[in-house]
């Protein structure tokens, strides 16, 4: 553990800004905060924490953690054009810390038994009640899982825009009346047609 590391611990996320003889001071991170973002928040927790449980380190070895991002399209959507979308938003990202993957995959390799898998982007694909779900995964550095999920999205999101074949899902809710008997709904087709 140093000073600058990410750590959770205690249930308390944050960036080691002191370790002194007897607390560990972080700056906090999460909590009522989206995506690992500094609440501002210093947090002192007792040194004794490294011994009673577990420590996560997000910085120490493997800087980088993998981040998702999810979408669901229409069934009618066409998927595949957004799974390639998706792809093509985090490329740039993953470009920036190819080689740092890579090498460092192998140093843990040495170190740990641990296999290198996969370290590109990639989409998995889920076939959802409600649509088609395609969940992004990739590699980033933990201070910048945030920007780069704004970034990957709106970039998304301004390509749909213009992309006639894929339309974002909504979540699909039934309302049943007093008077509808259970198993009478009839969902309505495609196109708006009755």
């Amino acid at each position: 553990l140093h000073v600058g590391d990410r750590i959770e611990a205690a249930g308390v996320s944050g960036d080691v800004v002191d370790i002194g003889p007897m607390q560990i001071h972080l700056m906090e991170i999460g909590n009522w905060v989206n995506a690992d973002q500094s609440t501002g928040r210093i947090v002192h927790i007792p040194n004794s924490v490294i011994f009673d449980g577990p420590v996560y380190n997000y910085t120490d070895v493997f800087n980088l953690i993998w981040n998702e991002i999810v979408v669901v399209v229409t069934h009618d959507s066409d998927w595949e054009a957004a799974r390639t979308l998706l792809l093509e938003q985090a490329e740039p990202f993953y470009e920036e810390i190819e080689e740092y993957a890579f090498t460092t995959a192998e140093d843990i390799g040495r170190r740990y038994a641990y296999q290198r898998g996969i370290t590109t982007p990639f989409v998995y694909v889920d076939l959802l009640r409600d649509g088609i779900r395609l969940t992004l995964r990739y590699l980033i550095p933990p201070r910048r899982r945030r920007g780069t999920s704004h970034d990957i999205t709106t970039g998304f999101l301004r390509h749909v825009a213009a992309h006639p074949r894929i339309q974002l899902a909504p979540p699909a809710y039934r309302i049943l009346h007093d008077h509808e008997p259970v198993g009478a709904f009839t969902p309505p087709a495609q196109g708006g047609e009755p």
